[in-house]
């Protein structure tokens, strides 16, 4: 390497064949006139293919939605927690419980909507604990709570994976 390459950092040029399709390759050869602006759209859309971006965005959406609607139920219930009595609260959650796990299984734990389902589940079942720790005054340390969340959700978590 001389010194030239050296400074500028510059390799040696390779044939087009070896070279690697990038966004900076594609650029260079429009500028250099190597391929017309049609062929760089095309070579574009090969490099970033746009179903698996819309594919994400609208997963992304999906989940911000699935996030904002939950916390929406939480807050009405915590709103309005006073109001309920026990039966209703253990219930509540328990039928949240079952209704996730039954989702979880109908869209099988492979999917990417199963382990969602699966997710939210575990999530219940700690709601589930609160709600019976709470209604028969329990006084239970952390370590007790966390344990029997972990031995509860450890099921979900395994045919999960």
């Amino acid at each position: 390497m001389d010194t030239y390459q050296t400074i500028l950092g510059e390799e040696p040029s390779e044939p087009v064949e070896k070279l690697r399709l990038t966004r900076a390759v594609i650029e260079g050869w429009l500028a250099n006139d190597v391929i017309e602006k049609k062929q760089r759209c095309e070579l574009l859309g090969s490099l970033y293919p746009r179903r698996k971006r819309e594919r994400f965005l609208v997963t992304c959406w999906l989940s911000l939605i699935a996030v904002l609607f939950f916390s929406g139920i939480s807050a009405i219930v915590a709103a309005n927690w006073d109001s309920l009595n026990g039966w209703q609260r253990i219930s509540g959650a328990g039928i949240l419980y079952l209704l996730l796990i039954g989702g979880a299984i109908w869209k099988t734990p492979q999917t990417l909507a199963g382990k969602l389902l699966a997710s939210g589940a575990g999530f219940a079942f700690g709601m589930l604990l609160v709600v019976v720790t709470q209604q028969y005054q329990l006084n239970v340390d952390g370590v007790w709570f966390y344990a029997t969340w972990c031995c509860g959700v450890l099921p979900l978590a395994y045919v999960s994976k």
